[in-house]
């Protein structure tokens, strides 16, 4: 999935939001919230967690969020590769 990290930082968060460049979505920009990996359920891998919030006036319908929702899912996880493998992620807490 396409993304552009906007350079101009949202005025409410202080953080640059993410637009998206093609798809279903494209030209919605958001910022992420809270992240986390969820590994405490009964499954074989960790379940990525976040909250998100649209900062452009790009209209969301009910029926449209569980799509967003996955969209967004899957650009983090292509967000959080692309750190680690440039060596640009930090690890806080956990044990």
């Amino acid at each position: 999935m396409k993304y552009t990290v906007l350079s101009t930082p949202d005025p409410k968060t202080d953080m640059h939001p993410i637009q998206l460049d093609e798809g279903t979505f494209a030209g919605i920009q958001v910022v992420f919230g809270y992240v986390a990996f969820d590994e405490e359920q009964d499954t074989l891998a960790p379940i990525l967690k976040f909250d998100y919030e649209v900062v452009n006036d790009y209209n969301v319908n009910e029926a449209q969020r569980e799509d967003l929702q996955n969209v967004l899912g899957d650009v983090l996880v292509q967000i959080i590769e692309e750190s680690l493998s440039k060596e640009e992620t930090i690890y806080k807490g956990g044990e």
